[in-house]
């Protein structure tokens, strides 16, 4: 560009560049003044959406008038090129002066001061550098300094990017430049920054504010007093695992430091950004109270060489290159904490926690169930997708980077290892299955309707759930015929059989009963595999599993629990020890609560936001307003007929108990609570008119159907009871209501019943051995269309109404939730990848469908959403979508502790 015009600025000379653009010297020739030019990349000025954010943050950026601080002048736009013209401050940088030599004391003082002055000026306008660093940094030879790119990593940050994060590692100006600024910069998870001046909260790839800036300063001045950098290595890798464990050397200070510096470092320098320095300005006053002369004396040795925290040391075992890798390959890692007191005794295995919200690109599914350790504690089998939509099994060795999808298992659910930490038996298309992780062999089983968990014995039996109602059974792992492993024995209190697990015997296993009714805890058992008479063990919402050397491992309320258990004598020998771990309190399933390995590592799905909103979205899933509701957990969302209203269920913390139905006015868009019943009312349906809804409810302490105006007051009572564990319904169309139950034999069926007809019983449609759910009526009446596991696979199919002569398969590649437009003209679903489609139907004696076409993902929730949950409705001309979203990341969240057992002992320590 040198010679050329951008606008009426002259391109002189380049000055450099890096991950945000070229910068050259220029000449404004109207103003007759040098400026720099920072010209954009044409990837960031191809997207509008980021231009558009960038030309904001500019804006912002432009209030910033400081003298130590480099002055915006304004943005350029010339034939396609977008450039950024700004302050040409002349000078080497504080990076080019660190290379010539060390800067004297008092020099590094003033420059460190200038440095505060500038944050606290940006920091009160609400403005996060982001990226400080001695590379950005101008030192004059006399004694001036600026900060150069305020705001500009956040304002360049890419909203989405086809680079794998991973790519970063083999960068060669990383190290040099080294900003990290490629992918998905707004995502939890990815590092936007340099390596060794970044706070550990942003190399764990987590949100910063300007403590963030504060730990970057307290990491320039320690190198100004110094000369060499605190956090070093040979690769990007390296110098992040010193940035999150590398212990402080306070003694490399030059010993003329004084003590309130060296204060002061230590605050700004706390790993904890709660017990760091919070404001800036507290550095700015005790560099200008040293300044004045009213600082303290001159630091003895021995307060140099003191540590931050006597007695604390770090331990980190063999899992830093893993934690210093995987942190960079874009997963989420979250160090909560890794300091435990030193002992003069020997050496024992120190307890490590880390988090993992997104393992290299894959989105993790909820469920605690859907994620499960290895019995030698060195990988973790979990259910999830990738940004490209790839939905399945993935392995995560703990040692390496990446995570890796087994090919073939798009449908996996509730996995689980076999005792030589090699295969993963789970349940897919209808069927029991596993997979070899070393070559992705998948071997066929057993059927398996609807599974819901298994156990894998070290005699080589599992015993598994294969439906979502009634007992347990068993088989060899090289498959044949299925066998009872228990027997539902009161039907009253128990309605399945679900998540057992194995004692080290390979005989006896523990086991959850689910009573059916969501008010209600289970009953958690101990059976064998000989036949003989089940033991009650306790109450529990979670489904146990055993821990060596003797506990089962639960959870009350958000809590984890471990209940001391004699194996041998198959008894609890103890009161319930809470741990720390946190985990979700929304159960559908009353699924395990963690997964934990023989070697004593523990894995939980960590109680994460659970928080919902409702957003409009047009049908290409650009947004189009939110739906203003109180905070919290909001679900099944369902238009009225006449669109002016929404009935959705809604409460405090999305955990099944008091969540309340709620009507939105969406033309003033008031939202009003409709009931206060305690216990929980979901899967709200409108009556054809618009004057009544039908709901599920288990205030009577099973799920019944109820009927109620939909207005405030008027009567309530029950529409449908019976027996059957779950039952909820789905659509009403003249004067008929299409409902699911789940029943012991069959699993999930379809029902249709009359409501005003008193006396007349509902009538079972769908009742095969395979799961009929989701059933929605058209609108004339005549058609019921339903998903059901029938090919193996949910699909979506339309069946005549009354006589079901006549259906039709409208999916192949996977669907469920079917919803028809108003005309019946269009039937929208979800897709196998969880994405929103449609597909055109022609009505007539018989029916037509179109070719389907997808049109947006579904953002994914925080919390648990079975395949029989609501998430979005159509309205009536199908021109707008209302659906959930969550309101932050949408992975879920695991909780990895290492030697879990530490735990109890810093339990019996505290007492």
């Amino acid at each position: 560009m040198i010679g050329s015009r951008l606008g009426p600025y002259e391109i002189t000379a380049k000055l450099g560049e890096g991950g945000m653009g070229e910068v050259y010297r220029a000449t404004d020739t109207r103003l007759k003044r040098e400026v720099a030019i920072k010209v954009l990349p044409a990837a960031f000025t191809a997207d509008k959406e980021r231009l558009a954010r960038f030309e904001r943050e500019a804006q912002l950026l432009a209030q910033l008038h400081h003298p130590n601080i480099a002055s915006i002048f304004g943005l350029e736009e010339s034939q396609g090129v977008r450039a950024l013209v700004m302050e040409l401050v002349p000078g080497p940088t504080l990076a080019d002066r660190l290379e010539s030599g060390l800067l004297s004391i008092a020099e590094s003082f003033s420059f460190a001061l200038q440095i505060a002055q500038a944050l606290e000026e940006a920091h009160d306008k609400g403005i996060v550098h982001r990226d400080l660093k001695p590379q950005n940094i101008k030192a004059s030879s006399e004694g001036q300094a600026k900060v150069l790119d305020f705001g500009l990593a956040k304002a360049m940050d890419p909203i989405g990017a086809s680079s794998a994060a991973a790519d970063l590692a083999r960068s060669p100006t990383i190290m040099n430049s080294p900003t990290l600024t490629a992918v998905h910069g707004t995502q939890l998870g990815v590092i936007l920054g340099t390596a060794a001046y970044m706070a550990p909260e942003q190399a764990r790839g987590v949100a910063v504010d300007k403590r963030a800036d504060i730990w970057a300063f307290g990491v320039v001045f320690f190198e100004m007093l110094t000369g060499e950098r605190l956090f070093a290595g040979e690769t990007v890798s390296d110098t992040l695992a010193a940035v999150l464990r590398q212990e402080i050397d306070w003694s490399t200070l030059p010993p003329s430091t004084p003590a309130s510096i060296r204060t002061l470092l230590r605050r700004c320098l706390e790993r904890n950004p709660k017990n760091r320095l919070h404001d800036i300005a507290d550095a700015r006053i005790v560099l200008e109270e040293l300044a004045a002369g009213r600082g303290d004396e001159t630091a003895s040795a021995g307060a140099v060489l003191a540590a931050p925290a006597a007695g604390w040391r770090t331990t980190w075992l063999p899992w830093l290159p893993w934690l210093a890798g995987f942190a960079l390959g874009g997963a989420a890692v979250a160090i909560a904490a890794f300091a435990l007191r030193g002992r003069a005794a020997a050496p024992r295995p120190e307890l490590l926690r880390f988090a993992i919200s997104s393992a290299s690109g894959a989105m993790i599914s909820p469920g605690a169930g859907n994620a499960a350790i290895s019995p030698d504690g060195r990988r973790i089998a979990f259910v999830g997708s990738d940004n490209d939509g790839r939905r399945g099994l993935w392995i995560q060795e703990l040692d390496q980077v990446r995570a890796r999808l087994l090919a073939g298992t798009e449908g996996a659910n509730y996995p689980f290892w076999a005792p030589d930490s090699r295969r993963v038996g789970y349940f897919d298309q209808a069927k029991l299955r596993k997979v070899a992780i070393d070559n992705g062999q998948i071997e066929l089983i057993s059927d398996a309707i609807e599974g819901r968990g298994g156990s894998w014995s070290r005699n080589g039996t599992i015993v598994f759930a294969p439906t979502v109602s009634g007992a347990l059974a068993a088989v060899s792992e090289n498959g044949g015929v299925p066998r009872p492993a228990t027997r539902i024995e009161n039907p009253q209190e128990e309605t399945s059989h679900r998540f057992p697990s194995f004692l080290p015997d390979g005989q006896r296993f523990v086991y959850i009963a689910d009573p059916g009714a969501d008010i209600e805890e289970g009953r958690v058992y101990l059976a064998s595999l000989d036949g003989g008479p089940r033991r009650l063990l306790y109450r529990s919402r979670r489904a146990p599993v055993y821990a060596e050397p003797g506990y089962l491992i639960d959870a009350i309320g958000d809590r984890l629990v471990a209940r001391p258990f004699d194996p041998k004598a198959g008894a609890l020998a103890g009161e319930p020890r809470r741990l720390e771990e946190k985990t979700p309190t929304f159960v559908n399933t009353q699924d395990r609560a963690a997964s934990v390995s023989l070697s004593g590592t523990l894995l939980v799905a960590a109680a994460g936001n659970e928080r919902t909103k409702v957003v409009w979205l047009d049908r290409r899933g650009r947004p189009l307003g939110e739906i203003p509701l109180p905070r919290g957990a909001f679900g099944t969302p369902r238009l009225s007929p006449d669109g002016s209203r929404l009935a959705l269920v809604g409460g405090d913390s999305g955990q099944q108990k008091e969540v309340d139905l709620w009507i939105v006015e969406l033309a003033s868009e008031r939202a009003s609570r409709l009931t206060f019943a305690a216990g929980s009312e979901s899967y709200p349906v409108w009556s054809p008119d618009g004057s009544r809804l039908a709901f599920q409810s288990n205030r009577s302490g099973v799920n019944d159907i109820w009927v109620r105006p939909s207005v405030a007051g008027g009567e309530e009572r029950v529409l449908y009871a019976s027996p059957t564990a779950w039952k909820e319904a789905r659509s009403w169309v003249g004067d008929t209501i299409a409902f699911s139950t789940t029943e012991r034999d069959t699993g999930f069926d379809t029902w249709l019943m009359h409501p005003d007809r008193p006396g007349e019983p509902a009538v079972r449609l769908l009742g095969s051995p395979a799961s009929e759910f989701d059933a929605a009526i058209s609108p004339d009446g005549r058609w019921l269309a339903y998903a059901s596991n029938e090919s193996g696979r949910h699909q979506v199919y339309v069946l005549e109404l009354p006589a079901a002569r006549t259906k039709y398969q409208v999916t192949t590649e996977g669907g469920r939730h079917p919803v028809w437009t108003g005309k019946g003209s269009e039937l929208f679903y979800l897709t196998a990848e969880n994405s929103v489609a449609v597909v055109p139907v022609a009505a007539g004696a018989a029916l037509a469908f179109g070719a389907p076409v997808t049109l947006f993902p579904l953002p994914r929730l925080g919390r648990g959403s079975g395949s029989d949950e609501v998430l979005f409705d159509v309205a009536a001309d199908g021109s707008r979508i209302v659906l959930l979203e969550p309101e932050g990341e949408g992975s879920e969240t695991l909780t990895v502790v290492t030697h879990w057992l530490r735990e109890l002992d810093a339990g019996e320590n505290r007492r």
